[in-house]
């Protein structure tokens, strides 16, 4: 956003590191790992300040003022993102617990990082992140959905299915929920009880 930003305001699509900083609130050894890592997913290109006749590219520290522009899609490209992509589950869950103050029920935010604690083992902090869902989306399925999902993930069969239909009650045409549904009766070996609860369902 910064990247954007200050090349948008003041016509220059290089914007140095100092100005990073002023803008964030990132220390600037982290700031430093992050920009390297962008560097390698290549999402942004460091250009030294001294090159003369026209911008050395380098992919290596050192030198003078570094100076950074944006080669990634601006639209598509979030911090939590770029740590998710460079594999640091810690900071990206610490960037979007950071959204998430900000913004209680941004729900991509809650999405992914569900999706990280899930990965992290972490279970019972992803349900709880649901059971927020499901608060502040009361007549949508969206959080049930998301529940069903972790049990899932954790093969808990008996538990997604419930999740999923208490989801598809709040949504009865609800298509991908009642997909959901049936897969879980069929990992779950229940393909009598699954069949007969998709026929009731498209009856």
């Amino acid at each position: 956003k910064v990247l954007y930003g200050s090349a948008k305001l003041s016509g220059n699509a290089l914007v140095a590191s100092s100005t990073i900083r002023d803008h964030t609130r990132i220390g600037s050894d982290e700031l430093a790992r992050l920009l390297d890592r962008m560097v390698a997913e290549g999402w942004v290109g460091r250009v030294q300040d001294d090159a003369p006749a026209r911008a050395r590219w380098r992919f290596n520290r050192g030198g003078n003022q570094e100076n950074w522009v944006l080669l990634a899609d601006p639209g598509t490209l979030r911090l939590a993102d770029v740590y998710i992509a460079t594999k640091d589950s810690k900071a990206a869950q610490q960037s979007l617990e950071r959204a998430l103050a900000l913004v209680p029920d941004l729900l991509p935010a809650q999405v992914k990082l569900m999706n990280l604690k899930v990965a992290d083992g972490r279970v019972a902090e992803a349900l709880a992140i649901a059971k927020t869902v499901q608060r502040q989306r009361p007549k949508e399925s969206t959080g049930f959905v998301l529940e069903g999902d972790t049990y899932a993930a954790e093969k808990k069969w008996e538990s997604a299915i419930k999740a999923y239909r208490a989801g598809i009650a709040l949504t009865p045409g609800a298509t991908a929920e009642a997909m959901k549904v049936h897969t879980a009766y069929m990992r779950s070996g229940k393909r009598r009880d699954g069949d007969p609860w998709a026929e009731g369902w498209l009856g």
